[in-house]
């Protein structure tokens, strides 16, 4: 059976991307979307002493899930320099976790073909690691939240353009050609009532 659209609404999602480091390859290293839906779907505790590494909202998020299921966490290292703003950065306070605001992770290190350390330096927001004093923290698991990219495959094959949007941080459909329409992730809404409301605002186009 082949259909031809006259109109077509892609809403691919979006993939969480992975954090650029030494050995970021080795098993105990998983992005945070992949630690809850083991937490979550498959009631899998991932790791014993996780570090968090993040640059956004969903690490936090991730750090109280993880704590929930069992798992010692900290510190969460955070990216950027003012931290989290929202309420999630009280709440893991609450909790005990430490936060490292403005720090990366350097390198991790493996025992027997397994995470078992991370190097934690200060860094710049360009690149550029301070590595004079670094921390080196000992855990099984480190989980990683420092961005989304859309699954936008279909959107290019369609001939759409993409533009990066700095207050999301996304890259979002800048020109869709005709007949081709965006909702969800892929077009950079998040929650999931604004999510519903732009499906069916792309349902009425």
């Amino acid at each position: 059976t082949k259909l031809r659209a006259r109109a077509t609404i892609v809403a691919g999602g979006a993939f969480e991307q992975p954090a650029v480091f030494r050995n970021n390859d080795l098993p105990g290293v998983m992005l945070a979307s992949a630690a809850q839906r083991l937490v979550h779907r498959y009631a899998v505790k991932p790791m014993d002493r996780a570090v968090v590494l993040t640059a956004n909202a969903d690490g936090y998020r991730a750090a109280l899930d993880l704590l929930a299921a069992g798992v010692s966490v900290g510190p969460i290292v955070d990216l950027r320099a003012e931290g989290e703003s929202s309420g999630l950065s009280e709440r893991v306070k609450q909790v005990g976790i430490q936060v490292l605001r403005g720090h990366c992770v350097l390198e991790a290190r493996g025992r027997d073909g397994r995470l078992c350390e991370v190097t934690i330096c200060p860094w710049d927001g360009q690149g550029n690691a301070s590595t004079a004093a670094p921390q080196k923290v000992a855990c099984d698991g480190l989980v990683m939240s420092t961005g989304w990219a859309p699954a936008a495959a279909l959107l290019y094959q369609a001939g759409a353009k993409m533009g990066f949007d700095e207050r999301r941080q996304q890259f979002v459909p800048a020109a869709l050609p005709e007949g081709v329409f965006a909702a969800g992730r892929v077009n950079g809404v998040f929650t999931l009532d604004n999510k519903l409301a732009d499906g069916e605002r792309a349902g009425l186009e």
